[in-house]
């Protein structure tokens, strides 16, 4: 079940509730009782282990030779370390 952040206008507090989907927009806010909170819009965080990432340019072809930024990127054993991998 998603996990979904709310503050209330009458109280000014922000919570977060578990629910489904379907009732993600009628959250009572638990230190006031108002019904009228508003749902946040949420941060995610996402972490990728052991993937890499392949850098592209700008018209949107990978960057698997030199030509697209002379090694700068990494993405082809030259430039900046580490520059192309989420570690």
């Amino acid at each position: 079940m998603p996990l979904y952040e709310y503050v209330c206008p009458e109280c000014e507090q922000p919570f977060e509730k578990r629910t489904s989907i379907a009732h993600a927009d009628q959250a009572s806010c638990p230190h006031c009782g108002s019904s009228e909170t508003k749902r946040q819009l949420s941060r995610i965080a996402l972490q990728f282990q052991n993937m890499s990432v392949i850098p592209l340019t700008a018209s949107g072809s990978s960057c698997a030779t030199t030509s697209c930024c002379g090694g700068a990127c990494g993405g082809h054993g030259g430039g900046v370390s580490g520059h192309n991998r989420m570690n």
